[in-house]
């Protein structure tokens, strides 16, 4: 069943029915193994299918959209996994933030709060500026709508405020596996447990004096790390 069109309608049944216990209001399923595809439901409704377990769209199938649909008082609209390439928008969504379920890949999938995209080997997003290396390919606003954070197509990143990474960063390296010189962070001493090459630091959050600072001098891999 595939290359259809469905305009609107609605898909529902009284919570009062025996058939609220595990059931689904809208089936897209494999058939013998066959992923039904590119099918597209316009404006779908799905009501009155929150209990017991009870689902309001399951799709197994690829390249299938569904826009728009209103989903209210009902269960979780799921991608199965095996699902690839489909589509999900939300239109009037019950004000609930975990009502698509995604458990495909490569699947697009957007509610008032969220967009999302199943991971893709060569990047879940990409965007290019075809004008300039200059030019911005991302800007982040505040509330005020001054500019805050950018980055051009260079690769190039700008910030006016400070950037928290948990670990520490890494510089590239000639070999490409950015495994290189970095400066690192976290407790207690690095040597031994912390990998590097020779001109990393490291910033001990629970050092003392003569211990807040290492650098490594010598060594491979773990070893080498010296408190100043």
């Amino acid at each position: 069943m595939n290359e259809n069109n469905f305009f609107g309608g609605e898909f529902r049944f009284n919570t009062t029915d025996s058939l609220d216990t595990d059931c689904c209001l809208l089936t897209i399923d494999d058939s013998g193994g066959y992923k039904q595809n590119n099918n597209h439901f316009y404006s779908p409704s799905f009501e009155r299918g929150n209990t017991n377990g009870a689902k309001c769209c399951y799709v197994t199938g690829e390249f299938n959209q569904i826009f728009y649909a209103r989903a209210e008082q009902t269960g979780v609209i799921e991608l199965a996994a095996g699902s690839r390439f489909n589509a999900v928008t939300l239109g009037y969504d019950d004000y609930n933030t975990s009502l698509i379920v995604d458990n495909g890949s490569q699947n697009f999938t957007q509610t008032r709060q969220k967009v999302n995209y199943s991971s893709d080997v060569d990047g879940v997003f990409t965007i290019r500026n075809v004008g300039s290396n200059n030019y911005k390919n991302i800007r982040l606003l505040d509330t005020s709508n001054n500019e805050r954070f950018f980055i051009k197509a260079s690769g190039k990143v700008f910030s006016n405020q400070f950037g928290y990474f948990q670990s520490g960063l890494r510089f590239n390296t000639v070999d490409g596996t950015r495994n290189d010189r970095g400066i690192f962070s976290g407790s207690g001493s690095p040597e031994s447990v912390v990998s590097a090459r020779i001109g990393s630091m490291y910033l001990r959050a629970d050092g003392g004096a003569n211990t807040t600072l290492y650098v490594k001098e010598s060594g491979t891999g773990n070893i080498g790390w010296v408190a100043k």
